[in-house]
């Protein structure tokens, strides 16, 4: 089961093909777009936008489960407007079937943090997807938006499995799945704080970055796959002139190592390539104003 965030930074309508490239390449499962809507210029209609993105996503047999425009859903009631900078998440009807549709409780940050519960090979997995408010300089408005995934964290450790027949098939744990754009270094302390991000799975095991086969605990792959790839330019998934690489996007996951596989997507399976082999990074990665790169992780549960 393959699933793909992208922060894409603006609507356009150039981006809109770029983004129709890489899913009829790379199939995705489930896609989440963050900043796909939001547009700088003067003048955009975002609820237009909106309705452009996901009629690319519906073009491709995609079904929506959550889109910013469910605020004028009533039946719905998100208690909350429009927001141009809320997540946009699609998925295949054919290969993935929800545990619960979307509800208000599934989301927090006006639809900037959102829980997508499914089942994969009958095993229960929470898709935590994450778009941070960017330039969160003070500290303690990091604390208190890390508090909000905190709290969709635990949604997903309330659902243990109690009866003994369906434990014996599912497991004893759900498997949670953290995937986004935090604008924040991976190694930045607010991610190791006790009273925040962590969980009962990281408390008990003390470290959120340590590695192990044997226990469930959240554990960051981004900084070993950086270390080990042999892409040309691939400092981080975020780029900006004038500064380079930081490592804004990433995966926190509490499933045991070998059943996820992580990667940060430069070439597509059609040949087109992202990033060129050249410092100055002149290919359409920068010529149509993205900035960060496509991540992707993998599952290979076994029922």
């Amino acid at each position: 089961m393959r699933t793909i965030f992208w922060n894409i930074k603006n609507y356009n309508d150039e981006k809109l093909k770029h983004l129709n490239e890489i899913i009829v390449s790379e199939k995705p499962d489930v896609f989440c777009i963050a900043e796909g809507i939001y547009h700088k210029e003067k003048g955009t209609v975002y609820k237009d936008n909106c309705k452009n993105l996901d009629r690319v996503f519906k073009n491709n047999k995609y079904e929506i489960y959550y889109t910013p425009l469910f605020s004028d859903d009533k039946k719905i009631d998100l208690n909350y407007g429009f927001n141009e900078y809320g997540l946009n998440i699609y998925y295949k009807k054919e290969t993935v079937t929800l545990k619960d549709s979307f509800s208000f409780s599934l989301q927090r940050k006006n639809g900037r943090i959102i829980a997508l519960k499914i089942f994969h090979n009958f095993q229960p997995i929470t898709f935590i997807f994450v778009h941070s408010i960017s330039k969160l300089d003070k500290k303690d408005q990091k604390y208190k938006y890390m508090d909000s995934l905190k709290e969709m964290i635990e949604l997903g450790e309330i659902a243990k499995i109690d009866d003994e027949k369906e434990k014996e098939i599912l497991g004893d744990k759900e498997r949670i799945i953290i995937i986004g754009d935090f604008n924040m270094d991976p190694w930045e302390t607010i991610l190791d704080n006790n009273e925040y991000i962590t969980s009962s799975f990281i408390r008990n095991h003390n470290l959120i970055k340590q590695r192990t086969n044997k226990s469930y605990i959240f554990y960051n792959p981004i900084v070993e796959y950086i270390s080990n790839t042999k892409t040309q330019n691939l400092g981080g998934t975020f780029y900006k002139k004038g500064y380079g690489w930081s490592l804004l996007d990433f995966v926190l996951y509490n499933t045991k190592e070998g059943e996820i596989n992580f990667e940060i997507i430069t070439e597509l399976k059609s040949g087109k390539q992202l990033l060129n082999t050249s410092s100055d990074l002149k290919h359409s990665f920068l010529k149509y104003n993205f900035d960060h790169l496509p991540i992707e992780i993998n599952l290979n549960i076994k029922k």
